[in-house]
């Protein structure tokens, strides 16, 4: 990792671009490792979704996937290779529950209209 020149943004404000000395392999594994936790839990999360209902899915895939994202970037930074790799296998698992979440409030929204959608979430 090493950082670019500081840039002046648009607002005026003093940017520092970071970039990553990755080669295409390491770039290859952290992409795939969303994809994989993404895959894996496909039947899964449908199950759980089934049993438990929309309204705590919308609550703990927001949350679980904004938590993992605020972790990101310091991850990334620090140079934390396999940390960074189980966050972004977390979020593929998290990605799962944003679907469910979609597919659950696609007949609230056909069926009824968006006026029903208040009452189901």
């Amino acid at each position: 990792m090493r950082a670019a020149p500081t840039l002046q943004g648009s607002t005026g404000a003093l940017q520092r671009r970071v970039v990553f000395s990755w080669d295409e392999r390491t770039q290859g594994i952290l992409l795939g490792a969303f994809f994989c936790g993404f895959v894996t839990t496909q039947v899964g999360s449908g199950l759980v979704a089934a049993r438990v209902g929309g309204k705590l899915l919308v609550v703990a895939g927001l949350s679980w996937m904004s938590t993992l994202t605020l972790l990101t970037p310091r991850l990334t930074t620090a140079g934390n290779f396999a940390a960074l790799f189980v966050v972004r296998l977390l979020q593929g698992i998290g990605g799962v529950f944003i679907i469910i979440i979609i597919i659950f409030l696609t007949p609230v929204l056909n069926s009824r209209g968006k006026k029903k959608l208040r009452y189901a979430i």
